[in-house]
C-alpha cells in the first residue's frame, strides 16, 4: 500500500510484498515523516486541513442523538492529531501505522478478511451498525466509499465518489462541506 504524498511528491513508499503478520505491511521512510520526532510534514497536515470544517458536525450530531464515527482509509496518526487539533472526540476507525527503526508498518485492524480491497472496511461497519438497528446517513469522497455508498440509507457524495455514484446508477445527495450534510440532516429530522 502506497501512503499519500504531499502535491507533487515522489513516492519513496514501497511495501515489502509479503504482509509481516496479519493485517500488516511494511513501508520505507515517506517523504512526509521525520523519524527523530514522529511527526508528518505541514503539505500533509494542509492536504487535511480542509476538514477543519467538520468540527461543527460533532456538536450538530451530539444534539440530534446521532452517531457519529470517522471510518477512514487514512492513518491513525494524522487522524487523531487533526482530531486532537480541532478538539473532537469521536471514536475513529483507520488504519494504524506504527514506526519503527526508521520504518512505518501499517496495521489494518478494521480489515474484512475475505475481501482485499481496502484496509478498514467501512461496509463492515456499516453492516455492524444496521444489524444492531441503525440507519445510516453515510458521507464520503473516494473510491473506498463506494461499497458502503451501496448499502447506506442515505448518501452524501462529492468528487470521485459522487462520480461512482453517478457511473453505478446509486442515488446521493451531492455536498461541497459538511454544512450542507448538516442542512439536509437538520432539515430531515
Amino acid at each position: 500500500m502506497s501512503l499519500p504524498l504531499p502535491p507533487g511528491g515522489k513516492s519513496k513508499t514501497s511495501t515489502a510484498g509479503a504482509r509481516s503478520g496479519p493485517g500488516s505491511r511494511w513501508s520505507v521512510n515517506s517523504p512526509w515523516y521525520t523519524p527523530a520526532r514522529r511527526t508528518c510534514s505541514d503539505s500533509l497536515i494542509a492536504r487535511r486541513s480542509s476538514t477543519k470544517r467538520f468540527a461543527t458536525s460533532s456538536p450538530f450530531c451530539r444534539s440530534r442523538d446521532i452517531i457519529l464515527e470517522i471510518v477512514s482509509e487514512g492513518l491513525d496518526f494524522y487522524v487523531r492529531y487533526l482530531l486532537r487539533k480541532w478538539d473532537i472526540d469521536v471514536p475513529v476507525r483507520t488504519n494504524r501505522a506504527i514506526f519503527e527503526e526508521g520504518h512505518v508498518r501499517i496495521e489494518y485492524p478494521w480489515e474484512d478478511a475475505t475481501c482485499r480491497l481496502c484496509g478498514t472496511c467501512k461496509l463492515l461497519r456499516l453492516f455492524q451498525l444496521r444489524a444492531l438497528g441503525y440507519r445510516t446517513a453515510y458521507v464520503g469522497n473516494g473510491h473506498s466509499d463506494l461499497c458502503p455508498a451501496i448499502e447506506a440509507d442515505l448518501v452524501f457524495a462529492k468528487d470521485e465518489l459522487a462520480e461512482l455514484c453517478r457511473i453505478e446508477e446509486i442515488d446521493f445527495i451531492p455536498f461541497e462541506r459538511f454544512a450542507d450534510v448538516q442542512r439536509r440532516l437538520g432539515a430531515s429530522a
